[in-house]
């Protein structure tokens, strides 16, 4: 299923190469939603973008993730790498079993960065940045080797250390791909791809199907193939954990002009005006800070959807079910829920859109995401993202 779909509302890029970059991930996730919207074990995030202060940059900013199309599975994940080409792209060995990548524009050669290089930092990144929520997302391993985890691992809680993350760099349809001197992708610990981005679903498939087929107990082992995995309810959990902290870039004034309410259906237009209020906070956040963030959704009828502010389900704010306080902040188990300061209690967050009345369940139809310290209630029928919440700044 596609988790995460590609952005389609912001302006496509005006510098000629980052638009031809923007189109090839475009491409790639036409081809990734054909091979997997139907498919409930497979989860696509394209754009994912993840900022961690936890790994800081080298000025100290916080270390950012831009992972062009991730392909979660029971089984690991796959990060992939589009490039544009438009002749032809050239990849050797450089003699010490690395890479060394060129294209070819207008017959002139140049050298470029390794897609491969960049999607395994973008990897690791990713692993770093699940790692420290493992217990939120993950089960314990299994009863029978818990003990035996805690001796060797001193705990039994599985986490994502071991997670295969398969690397694949896609090239754009339209352009040419030559290994010379012989170079191959690496094979260990897992099967490394180089191809053209209509390939890329296919061999996703094939290696989906290699590690489930070394999961069976009857299967001679496959290297490391099928040795780790995850319950569908995990796969699941993992991509609306990644969904939730998405944090898409801002667009700029220039861009947000650009997509203001002539642009807006007629119907989109009065829905938006007819509850637009404050989103409900802990310190309260002012509209103004919401413009601009990043649509949801949007058709030919609907081309951008209005952003939404509203205090709560009805005009009514957020409060504790179990003592009816307000003293309250957004936290993640499986799903977002209000904390309450005052008794400690769980509340969830109401999946219910106020706009078309739609109700979410599991994070399909009405998702929460978070962004920052602000939240948002997103509806996939309607095309509408409400401004929800804003939690205090705890730090």
């Amino acid at each position: 299923m596609i988790t995460l779909p590609f952005n389609t509302q912001d302006p496509p890029p005006q510098d000629p190469r980052h638009r031809a970059g923007y189109e090839a991930e475009r491409q790639l996730s036409f081809y990734l939603h054909r091979a997997f919207a139907m498919n409930p074990e497979v989860h696509v995030l394209n754009g994912l973008r993840l900022v961690d202060k936890d790994q800081p940059e080298q000025m100290g900013e916080s270390g950012v993730a831009q992972i062009d199309h991730l392909v979660l599975h029971r089984f690991g994940a796959f990060v992939v790498e589009s490039k544009s080409v438009c002749e032809t792209i050239t990849v050797q060995s450089d003699g010490t079993g690395g890479d060394m990548w060129s294209r070819t524009f207008k017959s002139k050669a140049e050298g470029m960065p390794s897609p491969l290089r960049q999607a395994e930092r973008q990897a690791k990144a990713l692993r770093a940045f699940l790692q420290p929520h493992r217990a939120k997302i993950l089960d314990r391993v299994p009863v029978g080797m818990r003990t035996l985890s805690k001796l060797v691992h001193g705990t039994d809680q599985r986490g994502f250390l071991n997670l295969p993350m398969q690397i694949i760099a896609a090239i754009s349809d339209n352009g040419r791909l030559r290994h010379s001197d012989h170079w191959r992708p690496p094979s260990e610990p897992f099967q490394t791809f180089v191809c053209k981005a209509d390939n890329v679903a296919a061999k996703i498939e094939e290696e989906i199907a290699r590690h489930r087929e070394s999961a069976r107990l009857s299967t001679p082992l496959d290297g490391k193939y099928g040795l780790w995995r995850m319950k569908a309810e995990e796969v699941e959990a993992v991509a609306e954990f990644l969904v939730g902290n998405h944090t898409p870039r801002v667009c700029s004034a220039s861009m947000r002009s650009e997509r203001t309410a002539p642009q807006t259906s007629p119907r989109s237009a009065a829905q938006a005006k007819s509850v637009r209020s404050e989103p409900t906070s802990a310190a309260s956040a002012s509209a103004g800070d919401l413009d601009g963030r990043p649509r949801l959704g949007g058709s030919a009828a609907n081309p951008v959807a209005p952003i939404v502010e509203r205090a709560g389900v009805g005009g009514v704010a957020f409060a504790c079910k179990r003592c009816a306080g307000t003293n309250l902040a957004v936290r993640w188990g499986h799903s977002y829920y209000f904390k309450c300061f005052g008794c400690d209690g769980n509340t969830p967050i109401p999946a219910i859109c106020t706009v078309c009345d739609a109700q979410g369940d599991r994070g399909k139809v009405v998702k929460i995401r978070k962004e920052g310290l602000k939240f948002f209630r997103c509806c996939e029928a309607c095309g509408i993202e409400e401004g929800i919440w804003t939690n205090p700044d705890e730090g």
